[in-house]
């Protein structure tokens, strides 16, 4: 969660209060599936995870 508050800790009010605008109206068209952008740096930390999950470094071993 720290990623989305850093990545949106430098948008003006104005700024944030039209991409909730967006959001609420990208939502509200697409069948109860939330909307979500992002950003180069929560794409980048989205990629790592996906590929440390491929890579097996989540999965834990049934003991």
């Amino acid at each position: 969660m720290g990623t989305i508050h850093n990545s949106y800790a430098f948008y003006t009010n104005d700024q944030l209060q039209r991409l909730l605008e967006a959001l609420t109206i990208l939502s509200g068209n697409n069948s109860g599936k939330p909307m979500i952008l992002t950003n180069e740096m929560m794409q980048s930390n989205l990629d790592l995870f996906v590929k440390s999950v491929i890579e097996g470094k989540y999965i834990i071993a049934k003991q």
